[in-house]
């Protein structure tokens, strides 16, 4: 040990050795700069390509599932208070003879299939601990509840108490699976948000790397030229611009990569999500309306009353334009004809027809707030998934392109010093 290090320590004194040492320093440098970078850069578009892949689909279909839950417990509801006729709308296999009922009912029946068959989507790519139980509850009581709805309407429309006990308990299950089905969302979105992000950071290892090997390429050209009286070392300048250029490469494309991921992971946290939501609370407003029509509890009225505040809330939050869908829900809650007027004002009857799709009333408010704001959401949703395949574009092949750069310049340097080294032996 002793005598290596006098050999080291000899080598050192002179210049040769001094520009070995120096050189392989610069090459040990320059390998860890490409390594960090293409692994770093292949790692950023992968994660891209996730989010633009299985993380946005299980994010979409989440997004389907809870919006359904809700829209099939709304036409549930409001299919009794129009008057559900099974028997009737058995036989009515023409368009135009197709009452509200009938219309009502079919649309619970399109609500539920869209939420099985987003079930089935978003269940092969979650693996998340919660967001597994959440599907797991909802695959095994979204068939339950749909069977409890459809037997209560039958019971009903024959005139048969038992068909309320019926109702009140799938209204009551639609409560727990709409509490998966937010739970579900919440877990996907924040998957695909923290992928986003962790994308979009700033390679600074990588960055480092590559600037510390430019400043020693830099220190040792300028070494060489004061020894040998030479004004460039040709395969040291090689080297120099071969790192230049990867550096630069890199910066670009993971500047350009981040701003469309960026750009993206706004519309998710700060668009996308906050007009689901306020889709979804629009649709449980309905829903509670209804339910205090026909078989109301204390905590409807403060349920219902909480959804419109809620969607006033993320309707006002989202950055971007919602302001007639907001003023629809402020007016909503503020009619004077709502189901939550005085007693001594209160009349049903104007209440049931504000809530249902009955001709002789137009669109209900809940149908004008999502109507609003249903084209908006497929519009960020788009925009979302356009910039994070942008990002995934823009990293794509930057990582192999970088290494191999970086690689070519390590050994441009050793290229470059083994002559000058040679005058020494």
């Amino acid at each position: 040990m002793t005598s290596l290090r006098a050999t080291v320590a000899r080598q050192l004194r002179r210049t040769g050795g001094r520009l070995t040492a120096g050189t392989a320093v610069i090459v040990v440098v320059l390998l860890a700069g490409g390594a960090a970078g293409a692994f770093g850069a292949v790692h950023r578009a992968s994660l891209y390509t996730d989010a633009a892949g299985p993380l946005g689909r299980a994010a979409a279909a989440a997004l389907t599932i809870h919006q359904s839950v809700a829209d099939a417990d709304a036409a549930s509801l409001n299919a009794v208070l129009v008057g559900v006729d099974v028997d009737g709308a058995a036989g009515q296999r023409d368009a135009n003879e197709r009452g509200p009922a009938v219309v009502l009912m079919d649309t619970f029946r399109q609500d539920v299939t869209a939420a099985s068959q987003a079930l089935q989507a978003v269940s092969a790519t979650s693996a998340d601990p919660a967001a597994v139980a959440a599907i797991s509850e909802l695959t095994r009581a979204l068939p339950y509840y749909a069977a409890l709805v459809e037997n209560g309407w039958s019971l009903t429309s024959r005139g048969f108490p038992l068909g309320t006990s019926y109702l009140t308990e799938a209204s009551n299950l639609a409560k727990r699976l709409l509490a998966s089905a937010e739970t579900l969302r919440d877990q996907t979105f924040a998957a695909l948000e923290s992928a986003l992000r962790e994308a979009n950071a700033t390679p600074w290892l990588a960055l480092a790397t590559v600037a510390l090997a430019l400043v020693l390429l830099v220190w040792l050209q300028g070494r060489v030229t004061r020894t040998f009286r030479r004004k460039v070392n040709y395969g040291l300048a090689a080297a120099t611009l071969l790192a230049l250029g990867a550096g630069g490469w890199l910066v670009t494309a993971t500047t350009l990569g981040a701003s469309r991921g960026g750009d993206s992971l706004d519309v998710v946290e700060g668009q996308v999500r906050p007009v689901a939501a306020a889709r979804v609370e629009a649709r449980k407003a309905d829903a509670f309306e209804a339910r205090i029509v026909l078989y109301p509890t204390s905590d409807d009225f403060a349920q219902l009353r909480r959804s419109w505040d809620e969607a006033d809330r993320l309707l006002g939050e989202a950055r971007t334009d919602t302001g007639a869908a907001r003023a629809t829900v402020e007016r909503w809650r503020d009619d004077p004809d709502n189901v939550l007027a005085p007693e001594s004002r209160r009349d049903y009857r104007p209440a049931v027809h504000a809530i249902t799709t009955l001709p002789a009333t137009g669109p209900p408010y809940d149908a004008l707030v999502e109507d609003g704001l249903r084209a908006t959401a497929d519009r960020l949703w788009r925009s979302a998934g356009t910039s994070t395949a942008s990002a995934r574009d823009a990293v794509s092949g930057v990582g192999y392109s970088v290494g191999v750069l970086l690689l070519l310049a390590a050994g441009a340097a050793v290229v470059g010093i083994r002559p000058r080294v040679g005058e020494y032996r």
